[in-house]
């Protein structure tokens, strides 16, 4: 007979501490401050991480993802959100930056290449979220860590081709087309040394999407002038220069050609078949060369 008045009190006590509605927009407001706070500790964490000698690889990675995970909506408002991506991009360059040398000497930092690896993928899915113009500051600050903190000190001479190939998409997975004269300036060279360099720059061309006409009529432009003629000399294949133009050649030329039909617009020639070699895109470009008409006009 006294357990009915005791549940009846409990009850009470329940619903008047936590009226009916009163859970689910409590939950929603905890939630936001949880997201806030819980992204400012992941980003802290990671930034931990990356400043120790003593940081494991698969935590990097593990921290890397966290910070990855709460960048689209990490932020009460504008503002915060804006303040928090500034800080997580920080990291992810330093990770992208910071890498083990497979000899231990030449590589500032201690963390492995898979870390590497990793940012630069986060990189180029982090760009989805950004718009034209926080896609180009943002792709301006990866190709300053690949030419002042990989390329400048060597490391990319012993960078695998994994790590190289990760690094170039990132840039080409943001898709600042103004980052296309960075390659047209630094990355269309013809030098056998520089070929796994070569090999991961052309092959992230094909991650470029939407370029305008101007941008693209440039790059065939460089294309063509730059490899016509390697790909005449590899053809010959007599002598000992030849050869090894050749040799050069049937690597490159599989990631050339795609980002020239790419650019170009995949034409084809007479029979209706996708144009093949440098110098039909050079003969095709002569009778297009002019920036300001077809097929260079954007819609």
């Amino acid at each position: 007979m006294r357990a009915a008045p005791i549940v009846l009190s409990l009850f009470l006590l329940l619903w008047f501490v936590a009226p009916p509605g009163a859970e689910a927009s409590g939950e929603a407001q905890t939630s936001e401050d949880v997201t806030t706070l819980e992204a400012t500790a992941r980003v802290e964490a990671l930034t931990k991480l990356l400043r120790t000698s003593r940081s494991k690889t698969i935590d990097v990675v593990a921290a890397l993802d966290e910070v990855a995970e709460a960048y689209e909506s990490a932020g009460e408002d504008a503002r915060a959100r804006s303040a928090y991506r500034k800080r997580a991009e920080a990291q992810f360059l330093r990770a992208l930056g910071r890498w083990k040398s497979p000899r231990g000497k030449d590589a500032k930092g201690n963390l492995h290449a898979k870390v590497a690896v990793h940012a630069a993928k986060i990189l180029g899915d982090v760009a989805a979220h950004l718009d034209a113009k926080e896609r180009k500051a943002l792709s301006a600050r990866v190709r300053k860590v690949i030419d002042n903190d990989l390329f400048a000190r060597r490391i990319k001479q012993g960078m695998s081709q994994e790590q190289l190939e990760a690094t170039f998409a990132a840039v080409g997975r943001i898709g600042d087309p103004s980052s296309l004269a960075w390659y047209e300036k630094h990355h269309m060279r013809t030098s056998a040394v520089q070929l796994p360099v070569l090999i991961a720059a052309h092959k992230s061309l094909g991650l470029f999407v939407d370029v305008p006409g101007r941008w693209r009529h440039a790059m065939v432009k460089a294309l063509t002038k730059n490899y016509a003629s390697v790909e005449a000399q590899a053809e010959q294949g007599n002598t000992v220069a030849e050869r090894s133009a050749k040799r050069f050649w049937d690597e490159l030329k599989l990631h050339t050609i795609p980002a020239l039909q790419q650019f170009a617009g995949k034409p084809t020639n007479e029979e209706g078949e996708a144009l093949a070699t440098v110098g039909a895109f050079r003969e095709w470009f002569r009778a297009r060369k002019n920036a300001n008409r077809a097929p260079w006009l954007d819609a």
